[in-house]
């Protein structure tokens, strides 16, 4: 969970929620801190200038967690830092466009990933 933090990765969903799951507490607070770092690294991704980020392709590392990723949010888990990174799991399994809502001016501006401004 650590690398998984250090890398902020979302395509680790897998480990964050098998962690956030766990009944150790070390783990679920190692998880805690990989979903935090995954959610910012996202948002960061996500707003850079390149527009390169394509959310859709990530969609088959997510999706097939999304249903424990919801019990893991129904069970208060989302309380903190975990809670950004629980949004933005469930809007990538849905395939939203413009997951934690950050995509608006893209949106606005026409720019979609691969897209040149």
């Amino acid at each position: 969970l650590r690398a998984i933090r250090d890398g902020g990765d979302v395509r680790a969903t897998g480990w964050i929620v098998l962690g956030l799951e766990s009944s150790d507490e070390r783990v679920r607070a190692e998880a805690v801190d990989a979903a935090a770092a995954v959610s910012t690294a996202f948002t960061a991704a996500w707003a850079r200038p390149a527009n390169d980020l394509d959310p859709a392709a990530l969609r088959p590392f997510v999706a097939p967690w999304a249903t424990r990723a919801a019990a893991a949010r129904d069970a208060g888990h989302d309380a903190g830092a975990a809670g950004p990174f629980l949004q933005l799991v469930a809007a990538l399994a849905v395939g939203d466009a413009q997951p934690l809502g950050r995509g608006d001016a893209k949106a606005a501006a026409g720019l979609r990933p691969g897209a040149q401004p």
